[in-house]
């Protein structure tokens, strides 16, 4: 398939969701609508400051990076229809790793590692790749939960556009709660079972933003697995409404002990919904690159 039907092939099955989905008019805003704000999007363009702190004593952490001050980073991501591309700059020094570049043009799936080696392949792939969490698809985390059988796959905005998500799952009972002399209401949805361990996804959210979390904890019966808190909404008017999407985002992890272990500080400078996107943005050049992989004829190429 030609890339530029791939792309709008995507763009169409994010708009018919959105139809299918409509709320009732006059609704109240729910989680719901949250979902169809992404299913609503037919493209999204975001540049992001990252820092990202580690205070885990994981020998595997300590190997990755080779500093105790805040790894420095620069997130960029573009995504229309199946085409994406994300430039995960972090220090070259501090976490060379995480130093990669990924995109789908619709045709080949490429990969530049901070080494300088590209790699492509006919074969688009979903696996967890080396780079920095999409801070804006970390908002739907309750409806994509993290598994022992999923980890090693990522959350694609296609994914979300294509999701079917029954009526049910947002059917939840909203309780009050006060937190520092605020008045929030919380939902609690499904999780599954991570590293052996069975959570469930906490959404926390103002009184009537219920398309808005301000929380989002992963749960166990004895513990925190992870906090990720959304704060800064931009509402940004498309063809299907409006969109509220968060411009900063902070995701910790804990160890067993209750100790944060990781933290991740999202600051978007640029935000960008359903703009034109150049073709030439999901193909990463190969004159960037030291050397190519074929990975299909496992062969290097010149470039």
């Amino acid at each position: 398939m030609a890339k530029t039907t791939q792309r709008h092939l995507g763009i169409v099955l994010c708009m018919a969701t959105l139809w299918i989905c409509q709320p009732a008019s006059g609704a109240p805003p729910d989680l719901s609508d949250l979902l169809r704000q992404f299913q609503s999007v037919s493209s999204l363009h975001f540049e992001a400051d990252v820092e990202l702190f580690v205070q885990s004593t994981a020998e595997e952490m300590r190997e990755a990076i080779t500093t105790d001050v805040p790894v420095l980073a620069v997130l960029s991501y573009w995504a229309e229809g199946d085409l994406y591309r994300y430039n995960s700059h972090a220090d070259r020094q501090q976490f060379p790793g995480m130093h990669t570049e990924v995109a789908y043009d619709g045709r080949h799936f490429q990969m530049l590692f901070s080494t300088g080696t590209l790699t492509f392949s006919a074969q688009e792939s979903s696996a967890q790749l080396p780079i920095l969490p999409n801070p804006l698809l970390e908002v739907l985390q309750f409806r994509y939960p993290v598994t022992d059988t999923n980890r090693h796959s990522r959350l694609r905005l296609k994914d979300v556009c294509r999701d079917r998500v029954p009526a049910a799952f947002f059917q939840r009972e909203w309780t009050i709660v006060e937190e520092g002399g605020r008045r929030l209401e919380k939902a609690v949805f499904p999780g599954g079972i991570y590293d052996g361990q069975e959570y469930e996804s906490h959404v926390y959210v103002a009184p009537d933003a219920r398309n808005k979390p301000l929380r989002i904890d992963r749960v166990t019966a004895q513990r925190t697995l992870t906090t990720s808190v959304f704060s800064d909404y931009l509402r940004v008017e498309t063809p299907g409404g409006s969109t509220d999407l968060p411009r900063a985002v902070e995701i910790r992890a804990f160890d067993t002990q209750g100790r944060e272990a990781v933290r991740i500080s999202f600051t978007l400078s640029v935000l960008e919904v359903n703009e034109t996107v150049s073709s030439e943005v999901f193909v990463i050049d190969q004159e960037n690159a030291a050397r190519v992989w074929d990975d299909d004829r496992q062969e290097f190429v010149n470039p």
